[in-house]
């Protein structure tokens, strides 16, 4: 069950649905699920917040969770850089994610997006989107500024949307886009000098020992036998990419930076989850073991103090030295930023990074509704609305609008719909008391279905303290009194405790007469 937005406020357990009282779409198989949110309510989903409409695709590769929406509210949840960034590095970064986005649309959709019926992903496979939370915070209506004063705007160029690719830091100087990716040879992508990063990923270093250097590359099978030598061999912007140099007692393999970055990656999160990434200076971990392609290997030869019968020993460790974090073609966010800071608009450094081009409006080139894919290939999808939703399953609507979280699991192909606790039941208020917890006093009670929760504290008829929980699911609930308060009690009074549920199907108001000495 999900938490609710109250403070403190945990779920202990769920209660099982009431014998003979299960709604009837408990159980049922579906091809697509579809939840769409009233007015106000918003739909959490792995600790993100979403405004819907929602849909829950079933396929034989999983689960799909998708979100309509139009461009220009799939651009108020991007999390792509701080929102309390320069203004002009926020409108650049605005122009850069739209022309992205209209590059994706007319590329057509990937083969994950024709399963479960998305147009462009919400990872940083794509562009990171993370609902609409953002833009509530201190600094959310300056991003949606930037979205809205460029609305519309993109980058074209030979009259289609530029591939405006984007990344944190270049380290100083963006990649020549044929030296990254093989496929993509564009005039706007050049390399271009990128000063004045204030990254914490400008430069980077770290040391692997021999041992582990040999476990990292068995794993990503580019070592025949024990590793002798390993080296990297740079070029000229254009010339190229840059290739490292893998020498073992079988042979030579030879890879591109940027693509053994990818391989050395996953070896060590499967492998040394404890030592990589490494430590950076500050102490925090680096995001990623090689943050880009961008770097160089040398061999250190560590001399220990040995034994005095056997002499000092050596041993063979490896120091990458690198610059930049992420595939560095295009814009760098950092370098972005820099330039807003020294006085560049928006328009300018979006020259700088491409080519020349220029902000244009973007006309058929944006439809007015996107599909965005939260979730593919998952095993299950659970979605807590914090209010109404409207709820269809294989078209056929569920009634009156609910409450409470609903849960999909992959079966078979189908999605297996398990709706809320108490689904289409009256609240009702049990095991209402109060109890000794870790810092003071702790209201514990059991709501038996889905309902708008209220519980006030009350002495000779005047409040002391009202929290609002919003709708929450059935379950036994356990908070401390003090989030409840909004002025002190007299300790050695009693006082009132009043729980008000309410749901479509009915309300309940419980209350419960606290003697303080008294269990």
């Amino acid at each position: 069950m999900r938490r609710s937005a109250a403070a403190g406020l945990a779920v202990v357990l769920a209660m099982p649905p009431l014998s003979g009282q299960a709604p009837p779409v408990e159980g049922v198989l579906a091809r697509v699920v579809e939840l769409t949110p009233h007015s106000g309510t918003s739909v959490i989903f792995n600790e993100r917040t979403y405004r819907g409409p929602l849909r829950v695709v079933a396929s034989r590769e999983g689960i799909g969770l998708v979100e309509a929406m139009s461009p220009e509210t799939y651009l108020l949840g991007l999390r792509e850089v701080p929102f309390a960034w320069p203004d002009h590095a926020l409108r650049t970064q605005v122009v850069a994610a739209r022309t992205y986005l209209a590059f994706t649309l007319a590329q057509g959709r990937s083969t994950l997006g024709r399963v479960f019926g998305y147009d462009i992903c919400a990872t940083s496979a794509c562009q990171v989107y993370a609902g609409l939370a953002g833009i509530g915070t201190a600094d959310g209506s300056r991003w949606r500024q930037a979205v809205t004063s460029t609305a519309g705007e993109i980058l074209i160029h030979n009259g289609s949307p530029a591939q405006a690719l984007y990344s944190s830091t270049s380290g100083g100087r963006t990649r020549e886009s044929e030296d990254i990716y093989a496929t993509v040879d564009e005039p706007y992508l050049v390399a271009v000098d990128s000063p004045g990063e204030e990254s914490p990923f400008t430069t980077w270093s770290f040391e692997v020992t021999q041992a582990q250097m040999q476990a990292l590359l068995e794993h990503a099978g580019l070592v025949d036998g024990q590793l002798t030598r390993l080296r990297v061999e740079t070029t000229a912007d254009g010339a190229g990419p840059w290739m490292a140099r893998i020498e073992s007692e079988g042979g030579v393999e030879t890879i591109g930076t940027y693509q053994l970055r990818g391989l050395i990656n996953r070896a060590a999160a499967d492998l040394m989850p404890d030592d990589l990434p490494a430590l950076r200076p500050d102490g925090r971990r680096y995001p990623q073991t090689l943050l880009s392609g961008s770097y160089v290997i040398r061999t250190r030869l560590n001399i220990g103090t040995g034994l005095p019968d056997r002499g000092r020993q050596v041993e063979r460790g490896y120091v990458f030295y690198g610059w930049g974090w992420g595939h560095q073609v295009g814009m760098s966010q950092y370098g972005a930023k820099a330039m807003a800071d020294a006085g560049s608009t928006y328009d300018e450094i979006l020259a700088h990074y491409y080519g020349g081009l220029q902000p244009t409006q973007a006309g058929d080139w944006l439809p007015s509704e996107v599909s965005v894919g939260l979730a593919a290939g998952v095993e299950e999808v659970v979605l807590a609305p914090d209010g109404l939703v409207d709820v269809t399953i294989d078209g056929v609507p569920v009634g009156e609008p609910t409450l409470g979280s609903w849960r999909f699991q992959s079966e078979g192909g189908f999605v297996r719909v398990v709706p809320p606790v108490g689904l289409g039941l009256p609240p009702e208020v049990e095991e209402l008391r109060v109890a000794p917890g870790l810092f003071g006093d702790d209201l514990l009670f059991t709501l038996t279905a889905p309902a708008e929760v209220r519980v006030s504290v009350v002495r000779f008829g005047l409040v002391f303290g009202r929290l609002e929980l919003g709708a929450i699911d059935a379950g036994s609930y356990q908070f401390p009194m003090q989030d409840i308060l909004t002025r002190p009690l007299n300790p050695r009074e009693r006082f009132q405790v009043v729980i008000e549920a309410v749901n479509r199907e009915g309300s309940v108001r419980r209350v419960l007469i606290v003697i303080p000495g008294l269990s």
